[in-house]
């Protein structure tokens, strides 16, 4: 299949805001090549209210400017957030990120017209439109980052749900992943998610600030880490296989941070999904890492942001 026929010069801003750090840059809306990025901390949750959105306007105009004087136009920004997002674009929680008073949408709209998404759905419509999903009619997408989310895609469509809340996956207990065998219950972005690889780890007495330095360590033999990274990568896989089980997907596509560390997180991931995949025509079905790495919410946060006249284009996907 063709990739979205757009003007070589069209380009979109995508901003990526998650848990621990932000991305933003310009994205050809031709091929979805990231032709600028920037990362920037994202602030604590007291502080990523109007200022950080402000902050991220005055980004946005230098990336628009910079990019008109080498002749491109901006189609838009599309925003991808680490939080419940309705249908309507409006932020709908504020765990991480408290935008739902922040006014974003309308602050970044003097910039270029903007659009608000989850960002497991931005990512996974990135993979659809040119990573790994572009091969599957139907597929979940996992992000494992700081959090824990996912998300299901249907001829390139994200499905949100009925009020766009069917993204949440790290909050309910996971059963079952004991290493000894217990029957015991955790909160899944508590165990698997980065925020909480990294609290667990430290308060064993160690002082890291990044859950890929805790992996890294447990590679390298750290007992600890070893500990932490394999009951981490059983409980993401614990939920990634009740996600087979309920949804049945053709594959499924796993992003984030912890998702492009190859090691004994991933490994016990997709042990444990597909052993608790219930249904034996479904166990060895494709469980991939995210073709478009790091860039996937970005990329799908200005996919988003296409014009109107254009959003028919978002199912596409490149053959």
């Amino acid at each position: 299949m063709r990739l979205p026929a757009f003007p070589q010069e069209m380009m979109l801003i995508g901003i990526d805001v998650g848990g621990t750090k932000t991305a933003i840059g310009g994205v050809a809306a031709a091929d979805g090549e990231v032709l600028d990025k920037r990362v920037v901390a994202t602030p604590a949750l007291a502080s990523t209210g109007r200022s950080f959105v402000e902050h991220l306007c005055v980004m946005a105009g230098a990336i628009k400017d910079e990019a008109a004087a080498l002749g491109w136009q901006c189609g838009g920004i599309g925003v991808s957030l680490c939080e419940l997002v309705d249908l309507a674009g409006n932020p709908a929680s504020g765990f991480r990120v408290e935008w739902r008073y922040a006014h974003a949408r309308e602050l970044f709209s003097t910039i270029a017209p903007c659009v608000i998404e989850a960002d497991v759905r931005a990512a996974a419509r990135a993979e659809a439109w040119r990573g790994r999903g572009r091969d599957f009619r139907c597929f979940a997408y996992v992000n494992l980052g700081t959090g824990v989310s996912s998300c299901f895609v249907i001829d390139g469509v994200p499905y949100p749900g009925a009020r766009g809340a069917a993204l949440v996956l790290g909050t309910g207990p996971a059963l079952n992943v004991d290493p000894a065998g217990q029957t015991s219950s955790y909160v899944p972005e508590e165990v698997a998610g980065g925020a909480g690889i990294v609290a667990r780890y430290n308060a064993a007495g160690h002082n890291v600030e990044s859950a890929l330095d805790v992996l890294a360590r447990a590679e390298a033999g750290d007992t600890a880490a070893t500990e932490i990274a394999a009951l981490g990568g059983k409980v993401a896989g614990a939920g990634i296989g009740f996600l087979v089980n309920v949804i049945d997907p053709e594959a499924v596509i796993v992003g984030g941070g912890l998702a492009t560390h190859d090691g004994i997180y991933w490994h016990s991931a997709v042990t444990q999904a597909r052993a608790t995949i219930w249904n034996k025509a479904a166990r060895d079905l494709p469980i991939l890492q995210a073709g478009l790495g790091a860039d996937s919410a970005l990329i799908g946060a200005a996919l988003s942001a296409l014009p109107a006249e254009d959003s028919s284009q978002r199912k596409h996907r490149a053959g």
